[in-house]
């Protein structure tokens, strides 16, 4: 059958009732023949009009009522969406695609993660059904990033100490790029002590924006490998993948084999933002607050604006776990300390909350990092749109 158009107010004609089967009334014989099934595996980008499809299987022998719609109530992300689909012929189906068309208050923050297509026929309430939104539905927000000119992708640093969880990071932002809905595990080695976890340059491309993130080996007070010549090296892309940390220990040797002249276009070979990742409780100690902020100032120089990520932050509130999208008074307060240490806005202080032992993804996990690969991906392509003069 052929839906009628998609319209945004019920049809004038039909009575809008709200009696559903919870009320404890017995099912009616076609209720129980009735199958709303929801599909749609692009669901849209984020903060942008959505779209779902929805079939209505009539198994029944007699068909729904002429006047029969489809309907999915308003939230604060979009307003009340109707679609008229006519009488659903028995034995058939049909097929529609419903829009939600977005508010002012249409965010990431606005998601939901959950709603309700609701099937009206006859002047009542015939059939309901609950749909559960997949993340990797919201992906296309990350494709609409341009490759840098005379580049393949937009390179992003991991950079920190040894233990503070940048590939816990890195791998949970990987998980929540792909389009299973399983953590993906074993792409990214992780640690968690104060000990060398990664121990080579290693890139991992993303499969959905044109981006790779660079997993580094961790810094560390008592090493001190990250000095200026290889943070130089490593930021223009001039440090090979797979460069090792026992090749930086000993760099000096390793000088005159390496580039170390401009060969090409800069956009192409140099990083274009840096993800200085950092536990909130070293913002306790002095000197690691001054180790870091050395290394910080080192990106700095190279006329690159770090995001700084707050890691471990379910140690000082738990109840983040089960709400990643509400940081506590305390955590708030160590993002606004951060600010103030790094010189930079809180709006540039960000923080994570990474899988650990789930095996399935959490919509609400997935929520915060894709806010957060989404500013690190706009920041890497405002640098990258910079004149070359400005690095």
């Amino acid at each position: 059958t052929h839906p009628h158009p998609h319209t945004s107010h019920p049809p004038t004609h039909i009575t809008h009732h709200h009696n559903n089967m919870s009320d404890g009334s017995a099912a009616r014989p076609q209720e129980r023949m009735i199958q709303l099934i929801i599909g749609g595996e692009d669901v849209g980008v984020v903060g942008e009009d959505l779209s779902i499809t929805v079939e209505v299987v009539n198994s029944a022998s007699t068909p729904t009522a002429p006047d029969s719609y489809l309907h999915i109530e308003a939230t604060e992300y979009w307003g009340d969406s109707y679609v008229e689909i006519g009488s659903v012929p028995g034995r058939l189906s049909t097929k529609v695609t419903m829009l939600l068309r977005k508010t002012a208050l249409a965010s990431i923050d606005t998601l939901p993660s959950r709603f309700t297509v609701a099937l009206h026929a006859g002047g009542r309430l015939l059939k309901t059904q609950g749909g559960v939104f997949s993340f990797s539905g919201f992906r296309g927000g990350l494709k609409l990033f341009e490759k840098p000119p005379g580049a393949d992708t937009l390179n992003i640093l991991m950079l920190g100490q040894a233990g503070v969880g940048k590939s816990c990071f890195l791998s949970s932002c990987l998980t929540m790029m792909s389009k299973d809905q399983f953590v993906k595990r074993g792409l990214v080695k992780i640690g968690g002590s104060s000990t060398h976890i990664t121990t080579k340059i290693t890139q991992f491309p993303s499969d959905v924006a044109p981006a790779a993130f660079v997993d580094t080996f961790g810094a560390t007070i008592k090493e001190g490998v990250y000095d200026r010549t290889l943070m130089n090296l490593l930021l223009s892309g001039k440090l090979p993948n797979g460069f090792s940390l026992d090749q930086a220990k000993n760099l000096q040797d390793l000088l005159p084999t390496l580039v170390v002249g401009d060969t090409g276009d800069w956009r192409k070979q140099a990083i274009h933002a840096v993800v200085f990742l950092m536990k909130w409780q070293l913002l306790d100690d002095e000197s690691e607050k001054k180790f870091n902020q050395d290394l910080f100032e080192l990106v700095k120089a190279r006329g690159l604006n770090p995001i700084v990520v707050l890691t471990h932050v379910d140690e000082l509130e738990p109840e983040i776990r089960t709400q990643p999208m509400k940081p506590g008074d305390l955590l708030l307060q160590r993002i606004a300390v951060a600010a103030t240490h790094f010189g930079i806005g809180k709006a540039d202080v960000l923080y994570t909350v990474n899988y650990t032992n789930e095996e399935k993804r959490v919509f609400d996990i997935d929520r915060l990092l894709y806010k957060n690969v989404h500013k690190i991906l706009r920041s890497a392509d405002e640098f990258t749109k910079r004149p070359p003069e400005a690095h």
